[in-house]
């Protein structure tokens, strides 16, 4: 009976203790600014992601600022929704005018919103892995987006 109430409560593509894979679309960290991210997440805790996006401050007149940022990254699913994400890639430091490679941690939430489709959002920050000797270098970062969820068995 249990059993049955789960499913009964269960979102079409959104069940609880298993396999994922989401294709993301939206702007910010997880994205690489304006881009899209694939996922996996484990039936318990781990997860994986990586994303890749135009720079939405490519100037190609500004010497040290990529046009194309990605980004890797490890999650611990808190909850089906909520979880905690490290990310490393080059990073757009707006202060500086410039792009380094970075260090993040974020805290998702994702949530659906019909079948297989959801909304995610994020926050977090970033540090600079360059001359850590120097000046940290430190960001607020964010993301919104669109999620797909494309497999779960």
């Amino acid at each position: 009976m249990g059993n049955q109430l789960s499913h009964i409560n269960a979102v079409k593509g959104w069940n609880s203790y298993t396999n994922r894979i989401d294709l993301a679309l939206g702007y910010g960290l997880s994205f690489g600014g304006l881009g899209a991210r694939l996922s996996y997440q484990a039936p318990a805790v781990f997860g994986i992601s990586v994303g890749a996006g135009y720079n939405m401050s490519y100037d190609p007149n500004v010497g040290n600022v990529k046009k194309i940022l990605w980004n890797a990254g490890i999650q611990m699913w808190l909850t089906d929704h909520f979880n905690l994400a490290m990310h490393v890639g080059p990073r757009y430091f707006k202060k500086l005018k410039k792009t380094e490679a970075g260090l993040s941690l974020m805290v998702n939430y994702q949530h659906s919103i019909y079948r297989r489709l959801g909304v995610m959002a994020g926050l977090g920050y970033s540090l600079s892995l360059e001359e850590p000797e120097k000046n940290v270098k430190s960001a607020f970062e964010w993301n919104v987006g669109l999620v797909f969820r494309l497999f779960e068995d």
